[in-house]
């Protein structure tokens, strides 16, 4: 009887085993992510064997931290298929055309692994640089993230204006206006530090950049040479009324490479008169009646209004001087309209060699 126990509890146990090595047979097979390959078999993913880089949404992404322009940035990629089913490669795509990027092999097998090699020319290129590659897989299902290398690419030699804009201010015609500002000449260890060919600049507006002192100062350190120069940057003396602006354009030799760097300079000239108010307007004046607004005037740059023009019979204009205060003037602008309708005039104001326009409207019913 116990006999006949153990031989239905083997084939029992046989059975058992049968079954659990089917089911062990039937089981998905787990990809690299943790997911079963029935979750993930719609994308056949390579997945980049680097040990640097931050794995995101989209791709990899490698910071390759600063580079000197003209070194090339290269690197490889081993690609390996962690999924049950072949990989075909049929293209790159690539984001710009200062790189080169190919693969050793365009048929990559389950667990087989192909070298992507990314190749970046940073010649003529300066400031942040982001380059991605797309491998594309042979069938719409092949799925492989792109990869983004970014980087800040260094020019070997740089100028660079300290301050970049010239803020004059208000600036009366006539009055000499200039400022001092750094200009820093930078060189890698190896290379030449840029060197100026001449010692002045003109704007096309006529603002003048001159060296005052070669060297200000000097730094020489791991990461190159710095030489400071000053620089005088001084405004046109005859200029118009108005908002003025002008560029500078500043040059060096690097090596037989011209580097330039621009100054903007901003100014607001003035002919130096203050009026309390820029044009007079009467509204609703009868024909034949008369009206009066005093308009003040005062001069922060010693000018006096000698006359006051007007090129019409109804608008009249009259200096008033106040001993008390030689700096102010006042103008009494007088209008008579003869007619009904609108009226409109503009009467120039004589201070010195400057002329200052001041319109007059009247309405008249």
């Amino acid at each position: 009887m116990i006999l006949f126990f153990l031989k239905h509890v083997k084939v029992v146990a046989v059975l058992c085993l049968i079954v659990a090595a089917l089911m062990i047979a039937c089981t998905q097979v787990e990809s690299v992510d943790g997911h079963s390959s029935a979750q993930s078999s719609k994308w056949s993913i390579l997945i980049p064997e680097v040990d640097f880089g931050v794995l995101a949404e989209n791709g990899w992404h490698w910071d390759c931290g600063t580079i000197a322009e003209g070194s090339p940035i290269r690197c490889q990629l081993p690609l390996r298929n962690k999924t049950a089913n072949s990989v075909t490669i049929s293209g790159i795509v690539k984001s710009c055309g200062c790189s080169e990027a190919s693969i050793d092999r365009h048929e990559i097998a389950p667990d087989y692994s192909a070298v992507l090699t990314i190749v970046i020319d940073t010649h003529g290129r300066s400031g942040t640089l982001s380059v991605s590659v797309s491998v594309l897989g042979g069938k719409k299902e092949d799925l492989i993230l792109p990869i983004v290398i970014s980087g800040v690419v260094q020019r070997a030699s740089i100028l660079v204006a300290d301050p970049e804009r010239v803020d004059f201010g208000t600036v009366i015609v006539g009055q000499e206006r200039s400022a001092n500002i750094e200009v820093i000449r930078k060189a890698q260890l190896d290379t030449e530090v840029p060197r100026f060919e001449t010692d002045q600049w003109i704007g096309s507006g006529g603002t003048t950049a001159q060296v005052l002192r070669q060297i200000e100062r000097m730094n020489v350190d791991e990461s190159g040479i710095t030489m400071v120069s000053t620089l005088t940057v001084t405004l046109p003396c005859a200029l118009q009324v108005g908002m003025f602006t002008d560029r500078v354009m500043m040059s060096a030799n690097a090596g037989g490479k011209p580097i330039e760097v621009a100054v903007s300079v901003v100014a607001i000239i003035s002919d130096g008169l203050h009026l309390s108010a820029n044009s007079a307007f009467f509204d609703l004046m009868s024909v034949g009646t008369s009206a009066t607004r005093r308009v003040s005037c005062h001069s922060d740059s010693g000018l006096s209004i000698i006359r006051v023009e007007s090129d019409t019979d109804w608008c009249t204009a009259k200096i008033v001087s106040d001993e008390l205060e030689p700096a102010t003037q006042w103008i009494d602008v007088s209008v008579s309209p003869q007619r009904k309708g609108l009226h409109e005039t503009t009467l120039r104001i004589i201070a010195d060699d400057r002329n200052r326009a001041f319109p007059v409207t009247v309405f008249a019913q």
